[in-house]
């Protein structure tokens, strides 16, 4: 059975590049800081979305450590629920009564 050229080439690369090693992360090593009061930060709840940094247990929610993307996300939070809305809205017509 015959290979085609790309495929065989293809697959004589990956299997001589190595698979990438989990050290070569940035943050292993590092001890993760709250950005607000530099204490122990939690990984899996204390990243912030909008602002994107780390935060301890206490300063998790974008209001506790004062995020300056809360106008933008409450207005698209606004945005989002008028045009659901107006999707929603019925428009009743006038019926004509002839007498």
């Amino acid at each position: 059975m015959m290979v085609p050229a790309e495929s065989a080439t293809h697959a004589s690369q990956t299997l001589s590049t190595p698979p990438p090693s989990p050290v070569s992360s940035p943050r292993i090593g590092k001890k993760l800081k709250c950005a607000f009061c530099q204490e122990k930060a939690v990984k899996t709840i204390g990243h912030c979305k909008l602002c994107e940094h780390s935060f301890c247990s206490r300063h998790r929610l974008p209001e506790s450590h004062n995020c300056d993307k809360i106008p933008i996300m409450k207005k698209s939070s606004f945005d989002k629920t008028a045009e659901a809305l107006m999707e929603g809205r019925t428009v009743t017509q006038k019926i004509k009564k002839d007498f």
